[in-house]
């Protein structure tokens, strides 16, 4: 029985030092996939307009809009999964 064990941790350790090594072809796009965009990069890179956005008020409000935005969903965050997330620096 222990020869049974042994075989099935090193094939479980075997199989995750693949996984490591592969992890990188995970998360690869493929070249022909992206040959098939139809975007180049300055074309991606291209800020939208307020206008396009929706944003009927001046570029100023727009961003004090969505710092409050970002503001609510960190105390959201915090309040639901406490300080791990966003650790408190130390002061000195």
């Amino acid at each position: 029985m222990p020869d049974q064990e042994f075989i099935e941790q090193k094939s479980a350790t075997e199989c995750l030092t693949s996984m490591i090594e592969d992890c990188k072809k995970l998360f690869r796009i493929p070249e022909d996939f992206m040959s098939k965009c139809s975007l180049s990069y300055m074309e991606a890179a291209e800020p939208a307009s307020l206008s396009l956005l929706g944003v009927d008020s001046d570029y100023e409000a727009h961003v004090q809009s969505c710092i409050q935005g970002l503001v609510k969903v960190r105390k959201l965050l915090i309040s639901t999964f406490g300080d791990c997330l966003f650790p408190r620096p130390e002061s000195s």
